[in-house]
This record gives C-alpha cells, sequence and structure tokens, in this order.
C-alpha cells in the first residue's frame, strides 16, 4: 500500500473528520462524514468504537485539530473493494453544502440508507456561529427555489456545526427525487438561509 499513493492518501483521510469534534461530540453521533468521503460508524453501548475499532483516549489537542486514539488501523470501503476486487455499495451520498449571500458557512451531508424505510443524515458545518442553534430541513425544490419543509432535521449547533438526524423516510425517496437542505440563521430568524445544497433529480 506504500507504494501506492491514491491508496495509501484514501487509507489517511479515512481517519480524518473536518472540524474540531471533541469526545463530548463524538458520544452523540452514530456516524461521522471522513475527509475521504465515506463515513465512519460509531458505537458507544460498550466504550466507544469507530468503525469496530476501539477509541483508548480523547481530545488530544494537537496544532491542526484534535486526535483520538484508536487502536486500529480503519480501512475505508473503497480500499477494501480494491484489495479484494468488490464493488461498492450504494447505500450512501455525500455532498456539499455552499455557503449563502456570502455568509460563510459552508459544510457536508451525508445521508446514509439505514434499511427498513429509515435513513441517517448528517450535516458538518464549518463557520456557524457560535453560542445558537441552526434550524436545518429537507424541502422540496432547488436553493433560490425551494419549496416547503418535507424532512425537518436536528438543529446544528453553532458551537460544534454537528447534527445527526434519524429520519423515518426511505433514503430512495430522498436522494430519487428534486430536494434541498436548506441551513437556517436561528430558530427566530428562519428566512435568513446561511447554507444550501442540493440533492436527488428533477
Amino acid at each position: 500500500m506504500l507504494a501506492d499513493a491514491d491508496l495509501l492518501t484514501a487509507v489517511l483521510t479515512y481517519h480524518v473528520v473536518a472540524g474540531d469534534v471533541r469526545a463530548a461530540d463524538v458520544v452523540s453521533l452514530s456516524l461521522a462524514a471522513t475527509v475521504q468521503g465515506e463515513y465512519l460508524a460509531i458505537s458507544t453501548t460498550d466504550g466507544v468504537q469507530v468503525d469496530q475499532a476501539n477509541v483508548v483516549a480523547t481530545d488530544v489537542v494537537a496544532s491542526n485539530g484534535v486526535i483520538h486514539v484508536i487502536d486500529a488501523v480503519l480501512l475505508p470501503k473503497a480500499v477494501l473493494a480494491a484489495l479484494t476486487g468488490q464493488t461498492l455499495p450504494s447505500g450512501y451520498v455525500y455532498y456539499d453544502l455552499a455557503a449563502v449571500a456570502g455568509s460563510g458557512v459552508a459544510g457536508s451531508v451525508l445521508i446514509v440508507d439505514m434499511g427498513h424505510g429509515t435513513s441517517q443524515v448528517q450535516v458538518n458545518l464549518e463557520g456557524t456561529p457560535a453560542g445558537g442553534d441552526h434550524p436545518i430541513h429537507f424541502h422540496t425544490g432547488r436553493c433560490g427555489s425551494a419549496g416547503g419543509v418535507v424532512i425537518p432535521l436536528d438543529d446544528v449547533g453553532g458551537d460544534s456545526g454537528w447534527s445527526s438526524t434519524a429520519v423515518d423516510v426511505p433514503f430512495t425517496w430522498i436522494v430519487g427525487s428534486a430536494h434541498t437542505l436548506m441551513v437556517h440563521l436561528a430558530p427566530d430568524q428562519m428566512s435568513t438561509i446561511v447554507a444550501c445544497g442540493d440533492i436527488g433529480s428533477d
């Protein structure tokens, strides 16, 4: 693997999550979007595990982020597929949210098919104003011409920039028709949109 720069990059960036994510944030998550593009599964039922690796130390502050130490090397599905000749699953999608009107707020959305007509939606934002919550929803339509709210999601915390919501909505319905995820400035300023991103086909 050391001789294959692309493969090595995929493995290394699979160990990185954008943002300042502390242990207190991790325990409330079931998924985390990685810089590599796939997601990490997080469990807190018996200690904290990330993709079945045990977290053995937390909140080690470094000059370029926060380190959580694990006891195994993680391999993304893309690397496992390349090494074993398998095909990748199609049960998730990862896409970007763009800032609106120069708000400085942007980030990403991860939608995962959890089966049985449910989906997990995780939002990771940079630039959110601290000290408050930012409502997020899926609307019909597209950024700039959105319709009504069709899926309400848990607010993004301004301090953490994170939100993770399980919804009783099929994955194929979310990604199969035109929807847009909109981030509002605050509960009392719903008309001010700070970030937006489109998903699905028209």
